[in-house]
């Protein structure tokens, strides 16, 4: 019992909310009086401690934290201590069945056959430990009618007395409910991937009564939605809804909701967020700037060698993609590259043909489009030391062969003294033959008989880009002979050095093997 000097002393003014970030109140507490060592009152020996202003939102709940005493010399009644909060609005009330004018209404009790205030209801109640003078109570389901302010009063046998003039006391204010559900669980949201939101109602109060409990529903998108409350230690409650829902690009931006319906007070928060969805490239787009789409279909680039050519490399992705030019899977090195999603082939050759990859990539994943790019050019002589563009004699006879290559590959005809000869041409004395290796054309030419003179013979090469022409005088031609020694002369060197390294080789393996070791069997053959 709370007992003047005899008591413990008074306990610390605390207000202890289990979870201030998510109390059922945004309860902005506005101490502006406050007893460190309590109210030392004009009646000796009753304190009270409590706190002078208190705001609370519309609908949800509130705790106030009290500590008393009362006299000692008048602590002489074995009877039951009966303690009262009673809204001070100028009421009359009864209490313990005696009619108290102007008393007020009383809102709490621990006399369970007090009457109470119908405004009240049940919910205000007593929280404290009264053994300990602890006073506090709660109100529950906030309404503007539980604005004013509120005293406190004991009972025991004779003694009663009121803690009303001259004391600190409780004033309670209510506002609008302003606080946003929040919602909760709010990772990356990628597409395809199912994700599960929390919507947390504003607010964790006792809720004894199913029918005053938050009601939570969403909007806006559809999925499926499970109850995911919580009753702390205290025995309030924090009440919350999971949504689960799988994201499309549709879903991308648009607005989802969460509502909270307060029943008592017919009031009604949401919280609205706007959903950003992200999800790995697609849709990869390879263009030329300036120039029609290049066919998704055939995937090819088709160039000139001299020519200068951007490729745009495009693709859609949240984060947006980076993107990596490759060719035949390999990265390019920087002086290829314009910006990073930018490939630029300045004066091109035909080295520069291949096949070239554009690689967009995210957090999330990447994608690759493969272009071919075809470089063409006009006819060139051929690569091939062992097909050179020639002509020579052999006994009576002139022999030409003529190798050429270009993008498209080149039409090769000869021309005798200012005359066109046919391709594969076939007559006693003339005849023309030629064979194709992808972009390289090689045609041969023999021209039987004694033809002499100063005679011309034109190799002419030509495709869309260009010609390519070669002439030889017959006056200036070598025989075959001449043209053939140094070929023999380096055959035969190369037979000669051949034979020493197989002789040589023999007569190593033939001492090596006279020198190995006899078996019984060979020792005595050889003594034989």
């Amino acid at each position: 019992m709370p007992k003047g000097r005899r008591t413990r002393g008074l306990m610390s003014l605390t207000w202890e909310v289990k979870n201030p970030a998510s109390s059922m109140a945004t309860v902005t507490l506005l101490i502006l009086t406050f007893l460190c060592k309590g109210l030392q009152s004009q009646h000796p020996g009753y304190e009270l401690k409590a706190l002078e202003a208190v705001t609370v939102q519309r609908g949800l709940c509130v705790h106030i934290p009290c500590n008393f005493t009362y006299s000692t010399s008048e602590d002489r009644y074995p009877e039951e201590l009966y303690v009262y909060w009673i809204k001070d609005n100028g009421a009359g009330s009864y209490i313990r069945n005696k009619w108290h004018p102007n008393a007020g209404s009383v809102v709490a009790s621990s006399d369970k056959d007090q009457s109470i205030a119908s405004f009240a209801g049940n919910r205000f109640q007593l929280t404290g430990n009264l053994s300990e003078g602890d006073c506090s109570f709660s109100i529950n389901d906030v309404k503007f009618e539980d604005e004013g302010q509120y005293y406190f009063r004991i009972e025991k046998g004779t003694l009663r007395f009121s803690y009303r003039v001259s004391f600190i006391l409780p004033r309670v204010s209510v506002t609008e409910l302003a606080e946003k559900p929040k919602i909760l669980n709010l990772p990356e949201v990628v597409l395809g991937k199912s994700i599960t939101l929390i919507c947390q109602a504003p607010g964790t109060c006792p809720w004894k009564e199913s029918w005053s409990q938050p009601q939570i529903s969403w909007s806006n998108l559809p999925g499926t939605t499970t109850a995911q409350n919580h009753q702390h230690s205290s025995g309030s409650w924090t009440f919350a809804s999971g949504f689960t829902f799988t994201p499309s690009l549709q879903d991308q931006g648009r607005a989802l909701t969460c509502r909270v319906r307060y029943p008592a007070v017919d009031t009604t928060v949401a919280n609205t967020i706007s959903l950003e969805v992200v999800y790995p490239p697609q849709d990869i787009r390879i263009t030329r700037p300036g120039h029609p789409d290049i066919s998704a279909q055939e995937e090819k680039l088709v160039v000139r060698e001299g020519d200068t050519v951007s490729l745009l490399c495009e693709a859609q992705g949240k984060p947006i993609p980076s993107v990596t030019w490759l060719k035949n899977n390999k990265p390019l090195n920087n002086n290829m590259q314009g910006s990073k999603d930018t490939l630029r082939l300045s004066n091109i050759k035909s080295e520069d043909a291949g096949m070239y990859q554009c690689q967009a990539e995210n957090p999330h994943g990447s994608i690759r489009k493969n272009i071919s790019v075809i470089v063409q050019y006009a006819p060139k002589l051929s690569k091939n030391p062992e097909k050179n563009t020639a002509c020579w004699r052999k006994d009576n006879d002139i022999l030409c062969k003529c190798s050429l290559h270009s993008k498209p590959p080149p039409q090769i005809h000869w021309q005798l003294d200012g005359k066109t000869v046919a391709e594969n041409t076939s007559t006693a004395d003339l005849k023309v033959s030629s064979s194709v290796q992808k972009n390289e054309v090689t045609s041969s030419l023999i021209w039987t008989g004694s033809p002499d003179g100063d005679l011309s013979i034109i190799c002419l090469g030509n495709n869309s880009l260009g010609v390519y022409t070669m002439q030889f005088h017959l006056s200036s031609l070598k025989t075959a002979s001449s043209e053939l020694i140094v070929p023999l002369v380096v055959g035969l060197i190369l037979m000669k050095v051949l034979f020493c390294f197989v002789f040589f080789s023999l007569a190593f393996w033939y001492s090596n093997w006279r020198k190995a070791p006899l078996t019984q069997e060979g020792r005595r053959k050889q003594k034989e």
